[in-house]
């Protein structure tokens, strides 16, 4: 019947294996078909929406299948790691594969790249040589505009002639105006020498930094160029981008409502993120529950399986207390079985050992995969980085070869309006130079004077001396009156020819005023422009900036998902060594039914053993009662012998005695005898009832052998089925997480390139700003050779002012000599009368210089006044530009103290290049406050009136933005608090799994540690067992050998009459009684060894329970 059960088993075994081999084939089938389907799956990045068809008809299809194979499946897990194993060598071979088509597409991507860098050149070089064309049309038109501007200088200077008496006037005011310029260049000097050492200290730093970025880079194309195989279509797809936003970065106003579009999109797309991650975090919620119930279900059916592991153990101690009395005959199975168990122990360490090299190599090729994959996306990021930045060179190149024409165009225009200031300011310079030469020709007229005052006062000595002369003198006298009435007349008319051309130059004046103030509101509307630019470029910047939060927040959702895989796979790895470890469980059950089915066999085969024994036994007390038939009969042949010798022969008494002591030794014998078959008899009971009892036994260890079977056999299946579902279900959580990657992969790609198109505007910006600032420059340069001229024209003026100084008090001089001669005249005679009316003529000449006088000291003092309003409001203006710098230092400060937050925070979960942006983004903001300080101090010294006015609206606009961003930054605080408090909810709920799941696995390693150690122990006990098996074979043997000799038949009585007259002497009677003695021995010492044994059992049980 064992035999056949045996064979069953064997058979059901067969039928096992060969259900597996087919469910191996399935499912290489199924995994060739999924990695087709993986495939297709890479390769249709962009197509999401069919993937979630394709998932959910995927999935319906597992459910299909786990429905369908059901328990076929469960059986034929057990040898999956086999096929795992030859998975990863295709694996192996595919990225070899793979690393070569990649070789073949790094040189196709550097010949692309290197025919693109070759076509950007020539492009290059294309627009500098029409740049150059254009340069020089402008130059030949500035050439025709200086040579009409010529023309028209010549026609001024004819004019210039008129305007000398007024540049006179207004010398003063322009030299109190130079001197506040002065004072104005001097300090916006010293600024603007502070402002480039600052901008030249910041320049050399973003060198630095710029260096150490583009040695980053540098290393990582040196890494991208090793991956770039699958990225082609991403190229295309690249290209169109570049071409669109060439398109989009035409028009900067149709930029900013793309812009702003984006930024709807990108918050539905956030949304939907959002969305997506709560759905994720909840099928996460679902996996670790279930995962927590199939844990606490497997921990009962480990309890389960414990409590009757611990029934079987008892049971077999049972067994083993009542089979280990017949343990005479299994030594060859014994010592079989031991050289099979160490055989298979052999083979188990072998296989565990590679087992452990294959889950080690399967982790390592997972780390490569996952290694590989991140250095995938991030060479995809380098790469799209590298494209835009090349879009961007070449988009730069081309809006500031624009930006340079319309820039030459202005700067042209400003140049021939500085030139046609400049002629009108030669023009004046010519009247100026008539009013010198007349000055010199009045100079010359009063050494004239001074020679005719000497000749005077020899002609009053003369007279004094020639009475008779006098006549002669007054007619001289009345010719020079009469010529210093002409003289008179005709200053008179240069007098109101001077007044004609100051009025002329006044109207002049007003008009250069008005065109100053035109010019004024044109820099006023290009200051509005620019500050509008700056406004959008500040937009940029936050739009830039609020993305970039969204990147890293997108990327920090990223790296949390991954991890999450991370873990599910992790937990999948503790859930498939668990599922191993239960199938050596199993196997170790199926090796313990063996050996139980073995030990039954032996139970059996001693069961045989002691029948034949007892019917060896029965054989014996036959013998022995035919023995004692025999000797009955021989008694009484002796007595009637003894009868009959005493009634024919008379002996002596001491015969008889002799006969009476042979007699009562053979009664002894007898009763011996009987004794020992009453012996016989009661263990001959014994037996039987031993024998009852192992048969019961039997049936019981039968009986629970089929209940652990079926049990295992439900566990089993079971497990088989929960690692299927958990199979299943990592499939599921995988394909979800890989299309949760693909959308944050093109939405990070959206938002790079967002990003870029920013960045762009922003960089085209900056450079905006650096021309203004060169012209700024330039202007600066213009007015500071202005104010060379102006000054070198002060110091003319303040000549001509001295010299007419003199030529007063050279007028004050002749005042008093002809005084004096009117006195002598009035002394002479009265003739003289027409001196003195010459004279109040001359002194009504002085008063009319002298109330001129006082008006150009009323005049010096109204520029005295205007002066110091305009330093009152130069000064309010420095007060409102430190409070507006104040607030905007405080604004940095506090932007960059949440900036430095914000980048604390992320850099705890990021790599150092968000910084490297960050600390780019603040230097960019510095360089545009910078750029805005220059231009407030250029408009403060062109116009201070108006910069009131900027600065409030200014003021009123950083305060708008101010609390803008000071609002936008709490919203943004209060996500980044309420993400924290979430993702550290994550991150506990996590840990606490994390935690469980190693304590579970430490529980299960002590148990398991201890079960071997158990194995171990019983199988030094089977050794021992076994060598004691043979020492009492050896002495049952020979108790065998003795009895043999025991039970040989004695010889018959007729010839023992016939020799000899007495009885012959009987066996010797010791035979039995040493035989008895022996056997009774060996039971002793089989008890002392059972409970030994037994003793050891419960030590081991109690160490087991201990370590459980």
């Amino acid at each position: 019947m064992v035999i056949c059960d045996l064979e069953r088993t064997l058979g059901e075994n067969s039928q096992q294996r060969q259900k597996t081999l087919e469910s191996r084939e399935r499912l290489e089938l199924l995994q060739s078909e999924l990695s087709c389907l993986q495939r297709i799956h890479k390769d249709n990045m962009k197509e999401i929406t069919e993937r979630g068809v394709c998932i959910t008809k995927l999935q319906a299809a597992s459910e299909l299948l786990r429905r369908q194979e059901g328990d076929d499946t469960r059986t034929q897990l057990s040898k999956l790691n086999e096929r795992a194993r030859e998975l990863q060598e295709e694996l192996r071979r595919k990225e070899e594969e793979w690393r070569q088509r990649e070789n073949e597409q790094k040189l196709k991507y550097e010949k692309q790249h290197e025919e693109a860098e070759e076509r950007g050149r020539q492009e290059q070089q294309k627009r500098e040589e029409e740049w150059v064309r254009k340069v020089d049309e402008e130059r030949k038109t500035h050439a025709q505009a200086v040579g009409q501007l010529a023309k028209k200088a010549d026609v001024l200077k004819s004019e210039s002639a008129v305007s000398r008496k007024q540049v006179e006037r207004q010398q003063k005011e322009l030299s109190g105006s130079r001197q506040k310029e002065e004072a104005l260049l001097s300090e916006a000097e010293a600024k603007m020498e502070s402002l480039r050492g600052g901008l030249g200290a910041l320049f050399e730093r973003r060198m630095e930094e710029k260096e150490e970025i583009n040695n980053h880079l540098t290393e990582e194309l040196n890494t991208a160029r090793l991956k770039m195989k699958e990225r082609e279509e991403d190229v295309v797809g690249l290209r169109a981008t570049q071409d669109s936003l060439k398109g989009t970065l035409a028009l900067k106003e149709k930029h900013t409502q793309q812009l702003l579009h984006d930024n709807t999109q990108l918050k539905e797309s956030l949304s939907s993120l959002q969305s997506k991650l709560q759905t994720t975090s909840e099928t996460l919620d679902q996996t670790r529950k279930s995962l927590d119930t199939e844990q606490q279900q497997i921990q009962k059916q480990l309890h389960h399986a414990n409590k009757a592991r611990k029934h079987l153990q008892q049971e077999l101690t049972h067994a083993r207390h009542t089979a280990e009395k017949k343990i005479q005959k299994r030594e060859m199975k014994t010592c079989a079985l031991a050289k099979q168990l160490s055989e298979c122990q052999e083979e188990l360490l072998q296989k565990d050992m590679a087992l452990e090299e294959l889950c080690e190599e399967r982790e390592e090729l997972r780390a490569k995969m996952e290694d590989r994959s991140r250095e995938c996306v991030h060479l995809h990021q380098t790469k799209e980085r590298l494209e835009a930045d090349l879009a961007l060179s070449h988009e730069k190149i081309h809006t500031s070869h624009l930006e340079v024409r319309s820039r030459d165009q202005f700067i042209l225009q400003l140049r021939a309006e500085m030139k046609t200031a400049e002629q009108k300011h030669q023009r004046e310079q010519e009247p100026v130079a008539v009013l010198e030469g007349e000055v010199r020709h009045l100079k010359h007229k009063v050494r004239g004077h001074h020679e005719e005052k000497f000749q005077l006062i020899e002609k009053v000595r003369d007279i004094e001396r020639l009475v008779d002369q006098k006549e002669k003198e007054q007619q001289q006298l009345h010719e020079q009156l009469h010529d210093g009435q002409q003289q008179v007349e005709t200053f008179k008319g240069k007098l109101k020819k001077q007044e004609v051309e100051t009025e002329l130059l006044h109207e002049q004046l007003r008009g250069a005023s008005l065109q100053a103030q035109e010019q004024k509101e044109t820099a006023a509307i290009f200051r509005q422009k620019y500050t509008a630019a700056m406004e959008k470029v500040h937009r940029v910047q936050g739009q830039v900036e609020h993305l970039e939060e969204e990147l890293q927040y997108s990327q920090h959702q990223l790296r949390d998902s991954k991890l999450a895989t991370d873990s599910v796979r992790e937990e999948l790895a503790e859930m498939e060594q668990r599922y191993q470890e239960k199938v050596n469980q199993w196997e170790n059950s199926q090796e313990a039914l063996d050996q139980l089915t073995d030990e039954l066999q032996a139970n059996q085969h001693l069961l045989r053993e002691s029948q034949q024994k007892e019917d060896h036994l029965k054989g014996l007390i036959g013998s022995m009662q035919e023995q004692k038939d025999a000797l009955k009969q021989q008694k009484l042949m002796l007595e009637c012998d003894l009868k009959l010798f005493q009634q024919s022969h008379s002996h002596s008494d001491e015969e008889y005695v002799h006969q009476l002591k042979h007699h009562q030794q053979l009664q002894k014998r007898c009763t011996e005898q009987v004794e020992s078959l009453a012996r016989c008899e009661k263990a001959i009971l014994q037996m039987k009832s031993e024998l009852e009892r192992q048969a019961q036994d039997k049936v019981c260890l039968k009986r629970s052998l089929l209940a652990s079977h079926h049990t295992h056999v439900i566990d089993r299946s079971q497990l088989e089925q929960e690692a299927i579902h958990l199979k299943n279900e990592v499939t599921r959580v995988e394909l979800e997480l890989a299309d949760t990657q693909k959308v944050h992969v093109a939405l990070l790609r959206q938002s790079e390139e967002e990003l870029k198109e920013a960045r762009r505007e922003v960089e085209v910006q900056r450079e905006e700003t650096q021309r203004l600032q060169e012209e700024i420059l330039k202007e600066e340069e213009k007015r500071r050779s202005a104010i060379r001229e102006k000054q070198s024209l002060s110091a003319c003026v303040r000549q001509l002012s001295r010299e007419m100084e003199e030529l007063r008090s050279k007028q004050q001089v002749t005042e008093e000599e002809l005084a004096a001669r009117a006195e002598e005249a009035r002394r002479m005679e009265g003739c003289l009368n027409e001196g003195k009316l010459a004279e109040g003529k001359i002194r009504s000449v002085a008063v009319r210089l002298e109330s001129e006088v006082l008006e150009l000291k009323r005049n010096l003092q109204q520029a005295v006044d205007h002066k110091l309003e305009a330093e009152r409001e130069k000064q309010e203006a420095q007060e409102q530009l430190k409070e507006t710098l104040i607030g905007k230092e405080n604004l940095r400060c506090e932007s960059q103290l949440v900036l430095t937050n914000v980048n604390r925070w992320i850099s705890e979960q990021r790599s150092f290049s968000c910084y490297y942006r960050a600390s780019n983004e603040s230097l960019s903001a510095q360089m545009k406050a910078q750029n805005k300080m220059l231009l407030i101090l250029t408009e403060e010294k062109a116009h201070l009136q108006g910069a009131n006015n900027t600065l409030k609206a200014e003021v009123k606009r950083l305060k708008e933005t101010v609390d803008k961003k000071q609002r936008d930054m709490e919203r943004f605080k209060a996500r980044i608090r309420d993400q924290g408090i979430r993702q550290d909810d994550r991150t506990l709920e996590k840990q606490g799994c994390v935690a469980q799941n190693l304590s579970k696995m430490e529980d299960m390693q002590t148990r398991l540690r201890s079960n071997l150690e158990a194995v171990g122990m019983l199988n030094q006990q089977l050794t021992s067992l076994s060598r004691e098996n043979k020492q009492l074979h050896r002495q049952l043997e020979e108790e065998n050998s003795k009895r043999r000799q025991v039970a040989l038949p004695p010889p018959p009585p007729s010839q023992q009459s016939s020799s000899v007259h007495l009885p012959p002497p009987p066996p010797p009677p010791l035979g039995l009684d040493t035989v008895t003695g022996d056997i009774d021995g060996i039971l002793t010492q089989t008890k002392a060894r059972e409970s030994s044994i037994q003793s050891k059992k419960m030590a081991l049980g109690v160490i087991c329970a201990s370590r459980r």
